[in-house]
This record gives C-alpha cells, structure tokens and sequence, in this order.
C-alpha cells in the first residue's frame, strides 16, 4: 500500500505535475482544446469571408476573433486551476 501511494505523490507522478502546475502536463491535457479553438477561428473567418471583401479586416471580425481568445483563455485558465485543486484534494485525500 505504501509502494503504492508513494507513487501517487513523487515528483514524477501525475498528480504532482499538476499540483506543481507543470506546463508540459497542461499542455497534453490542453492540446484538445487548442484544436477545438482553431476550429473555431476557421468557423468565423469562414463566415467572415462570405460577407465580401475586406470582412476580415473588420472591426466585427477583430472583436469577434478577441472574444473568442479572450474567453477560451479565461475557460482555460479555470479549467486548469480546477485541475489543480482537484490533484490537490486527492493528494491529501491520500
């Protein structure tokens, strides 16, 4: 039981990776995410694109382009910290 959860707290194990905030842990767990969201900058400069020319160096395209940055940041983030607080739950819940 001890060999066990010993491996559940080392440096090297999942849950401390995350509690430590390791960026290249996030950046596995973020990577569908991140495809997701190009999809979506596609979507609207798709959309963009079929009002015409010049569209896409609108002001309407660049807020729409800036909400949707900002909010997949700030979705991100919170995902992340969650993960955080969970691994840390589960860690002391060891």
């Amino acid at each position: 039981l001890f060999q066990q959860l010993f491996g559940q707290v080392c440096p090297d194990s999942f849950l401390s990776k995350l509690i430590g905030g390791d960026e290249e842990t996030f950046n596995q767990i973020d990577a569908p995410a991140l495809r997701q969201f190009g999809e979506l900058q596609g979507n609207i400069a798709s959309r963009f694109s079929g009002m015409g020319m010049g569209a896409r160096r609108s002001s309407g395209f660049q807020n729409s382009m800036n909400a949707e940055a900002s909010n997949f940041a700030q979705a991100l983030q919170s995902q992340r910290q969650g993960l955080q607080k969970q691994a840390l739950m589960d860690l002391m819940g060891m």
